[in-house]
């Protein structure tokens, strides 16, 4: 599909969720960083069409649009969508997002609990799981510990 119609699709968004996320990641995929704009505007809604954005944009991989995940984290979501947009922030395994997460859990945020679950999905390296577990240490809470526990448990060799 041509990327013009692609764009005009998505700014009808009157397809199902599933459709338009395939819509996003096919825009992505063609038109690259200048489809991020476009993309991450659906992440306004905080329903499945902005789920569907959020796992297209993670897809990407890219600086640029983990910043855009980013930005529309910390503009405020409700629990569930921020727990959505965590996992795709997680899901990108970009170094920066990485790095946001991590500090999320150290400073001991509203949702640092759902940043360490989200990173436990993503199967993390043992390099990232230390780095996780020394930002538990460091947020000393009994509420991360058990999350740490629960989402990353220690791996038999």
């Amino acid at each position: 599909m041509h990327p013009l119609l692609l764009r005009l699709r998505a700014l009808l968004g009157k397809d199902e969720p599933e459709v338009l996320g395939a819509v996003y990641s096919a825009l992505l995929s063609l038109d690259g960083p200048s489809a991020i704009p476009l993309v991450a505007k659906a992440l306004e809604e905080e329903d499945d069409t902005a789920a569907e954005a959020a796992f297209a944009l993670a897809d990407m991989r890219s600086a640029e649009a983990v910043a855009a995940l980013v930005s529309r984290f910390n503009a405020g979501a409700d629990a569930a969508f921020s727990s959505v947009l965590l996992s795709a922030i997680a899901l990108s395994r970009r170094p920066e997002a990485t790095d946001f997460l991590v500090a999320a859990i150290a400073r001991n945020a509203r949702e640092a609990s759902a940043a360490i679950e989200a990173i436990g999905r993503m199967a993390p390296p043992a390099e990232l799981r230390a780095r996780v577990e020394a930002a538990v240490d460091q947020s000393d809470s009994l509420k991360l510990k058990q999350a740490f526990e629960k989402f990353l448990p220690a791996v038999s060799e």
